[in-house]
């Protein structure tokens, strides 16, 4: 794959795994928690809002290092990984997930 392909498929799951996040986040503001976790994984650290604001806060930021890679955080899979896993800690697996598949394409292209 092209170099410009890699970063346009890293740059669509980064952004689809924060919009993720960023629904789970709301969500919980709204009653309305998602249930999807993985052997207790994905219940974020058991404080509640605050695990909210925490996921808000890093889907927020993962959202805009996806939409603006040159302007904000910066883009590359390192950053990628460690948004994932603390996506996942705060409370929404899927998303985070689909951001640590990001990372690790960029590591493998």
């Amino acid at each position: 794959m092209a170099k410009k392909d890699v970063e346009g498929t890293m740059q669509v799951l980064t952004a689809i795994g924060a919009l993720i996040a960023l629904l789970e986040a709301i969500g919980y503001f709204a009653n309305f928690k998602f249930e999807i976790s993985i052997g207790g994984v994905g219940h974020g650290l058991g404080y509640g809002i605050i695990d909210a604001i925490l996921l808000l806060i890093m889907a927020i930021i993962t959202l805009l290092s996806a939409l603006e890679p040159n302007d904000t955080v910066s883009f590359n899979a390192g950053v990628l990984l460690i948004f994932g896993i603390l996506i996942i800690i705060f409370g929404s697996v899927l998303g985070g997930l689909l951001v640590i598949i990001a990372g690790i394409v960029g590591i493998l292209s």
